[in-house]
């Protein structure tokens, strides 16, 4: 499962949800754009749900799980409530692409069944309180998926601009005849697994990843160092690492600044690197030449 997708799944689970809905999400600022999951809800996420949605509300708690208990024992059909994909969820993936297929008290055995009446533990003036306290579950249970759905979304995205959306300089000097620069790139991080490429990263889990890009003290980039010659704009030297973490207050990048920057200058200096570029150059004037008398 791919580090974002594993998020969202974390959180979803967190949220009193089971952890095999179908994630499906599209953040790239488009119209159309969100987080949406579709999958069942079995009635023993039901009572986890109810406390999630009404939290520290005990006495409510307490109503929902005896109701809860005699729903089931009468129930013969309703045993499961379903997040479902909408017309407009084939296109996209967002909060308003999500329904809920959920019976509404009326249409349970407990409250219809004349059997069923007999086993009330309230009185028939008051079963539309238990009737009320179900449906109100329900109609609450669409209205916390949604939210779900639009956190995700924003946290989301706060997750993927921990890295640069496009090259970025992040440090420079020159001399008189070159211009060292060591150049951030973009890493999409958030669309790899875990497992297989930030295996050698110091996070210990997906969710202590992403809590650090979330408070913004994680940075995810690939980062290269170059020494340009200032006359011709080539690159004579070069060093190169892929898939850097560093704290985004630490000007050093981790201290890979210096260590990136002196190879590059190594590698300008060397008598290889030199020849080579100055081919390169030689080729370059050349070219120029040919085109310039054609």
């Amino acid at each position: 499962m791919k580090i974002l997708t594993a998020y969202f799944n974390s959180q979803l689970v967190n949220a009193g949800l089971p952890d095999d809905l179908d994630i499906n999400w599209s953040l790239s600022y488009c119209q159309g754009d969100g987080v949406a999951f579709y999958g069942t809800l079995y009635s023993r996420h039901w009572n986890d749900l109810f406390k999630k949605i009404y939290p520290g509300q005990k006495r409510k708690q307490r109503m929902f799980e005896r109701l809860l208990k005699s729903i089931l024992d009468w129930e013969n059909y309703y045993h499961k409530i379903v997040i479902y994909r909408n017309q407009f969820g084939y296109r996209y993936a967002h909060f308003n692409t999500m329904e809920i297929d959920a019976p509404q008290a009326e249409n349970l055995s407990f409250f219809y069944d004349v059997e069923a009446k007999k086993e009330w533990y309230f009185s028939a003036d008051n079963v539309y309180k238990y009737q009320a306290l179900w449906n109100d579950f329900i109609t609450d249970l669409e209205e916390y998926i949604r939210d779900l759905s639009k956190r995700l979304e924003s946290e989301g995205y706060r997750i993927i601009g921990a890295t640069p959306y496009e090259s970025e300089v992040a440090y420079k000097f020159e001399t008189k005849n070159y211009r060292v620069e060591l150049i951030t790139d973009p890493l999409p991080f958030y669309d790899h697994h875990f497992e297989t490429y930030m295996y050698d990263c110091d996070f210990e889990n997906i969710e202590t990843l992403c809590s650090e890009a979330l408070k913004g003290q994680a940075r995810f980039v690939n980062v290269y160092a170059q020494v340009l010659d200032k006359k011709t704009g080539i690159a004579l030297g070069e060093d190169y690492l892929g898939s850097l973490t560093y704290d985004p207050k630490d000007k050093s990048l981790g201290g890979y600044r210096q260590i990136l920057i002196r190879e590059a200058i190594k590698a300008a200096r060397a008598d290889d690197g030199l020849i080579s570029r100055q081919a390169q150059l030689m080729k370059k004037t050349q070219n120029s030449q040919t085109y310039t008398s054609n």
